[in-house]
C-alpha cells in the first residue's frame, strides 16, 4: 500500500493507541497538513465548544485538498469517514493503551500546545483509565460499522504498536525513492515508478 495514492487520511483508535504519533510521522512523510480533534474540540481550559461549532470547524478542515485527520468522537466519526479516501485504524490492546496514557498525562503534549497539562492525580486521568476497559471496543464497532457502509474506502485496520511502526517504516522507504526519483532524470523515474508501483 503506497501512501502516496491517497491525499485525505482519518486516523481512529482508542486513546493511547498512537493516532497522533502516527499522524505526525505521515504528515512529516507527505507533508500534509495534520489536525488533531482533541485540539480542536477543546479550547483554552478544556473548554469544549458545541456540537454545531464542532461541525463546522471539521468541515473547514475538510475543505482542503490534501489532509490527515486523527481522532474520535464518534457523533461526528460519520462525517470524516465519509470524506477520507484512506481510513487507519489502530487496533492496539488495553493494557498498552493505559500505559501510553500514564506516561502522558501531566505532560504537555505538542499536539495540544494551546491547552495546558492536566495533572496525572486528576478526576480526568483516572476517568480515561476506566474507560480504556470499554472504549477499545466501542470505537473498534462504530469504525467497523462505517467500514461496511462506505466498502470503497481503502481501509487499513493496524493491530498492535509493532504493526505501526513496521508501516512507517515501509512508508518511510517509499518516501525516500520517491525523493530519489525527483531528483533523477524522466527514464529513470519511470523505470522505478514502474517497478515499484
Amino acid at each position: 500500500m503506497n501512501i502516496y495514492n491517497y491525499n485525505k487520511i482519518v486516523i481512529f483508535g482508542a486513546a493511547g493507541a498512537g493516532k497522533s504519533y502516527t499522524a505526525m510521522r505521515i504528515a512529516e512523510l507527505t507533508g500534509y497538513p495534520v489536525f488533531h480533534l482533541d485540539a480542536v474540540f477543546f479550547c483554552d481550559g478544556w473548554v469544549m465548544v458545541s456540537e454545531e461549532e464542532f461541525i463546522a470547524r471539521q468541515q473547514e478542515m475538510m475543505s482542503g485538498e490534501t489532509w490527515i485527520i486523527e481522532g474520535n468522537y464518534k457523533n461526528t466519526m460519520e462525517l470524516r469517514f465519509a470524506a477520507a479516501d484512506f481510513v487507519i485504524f489502530l487496533d492496539v490492546n488495553r493494557f498498552m493503551r493505559i500505559w501510553v496514557a500514564a506516561m502522558r498525562h501531566g505532560k504537555k503534549r505538542p499536539e495540544l500546545l494551546g491547552l495546558e497539562k492536566r495533572s496525572v492525580f486528576s478526576k480526568e486521568f483516572f476517568d480515561l483509565v476506566k474507560t480504556q476497559w470499554t472504549h477499545g471496543n466501542a470505537t473498534c464497532d462504530k469504525v467497523m460499522e462505517l467500514c461496511g457502509k462506505y466498502p470503497e474506502k481503502a481501509f487499513l485496520h493496524i493491530k498492535g504498536r509493532r504493526g505501526v511502526k513496521k508501516l512507517l517504516k515501509e512508508w518511510a522507504a517509499q518516501s525516500s525513492i520517491k525523493s530519489f526519483c525527483k531528483e533523477s532524470q524522466p527514464p529513470i523515474m519511470g523505470k522505478i515508478f514502474s517497478l515499484k508501483s
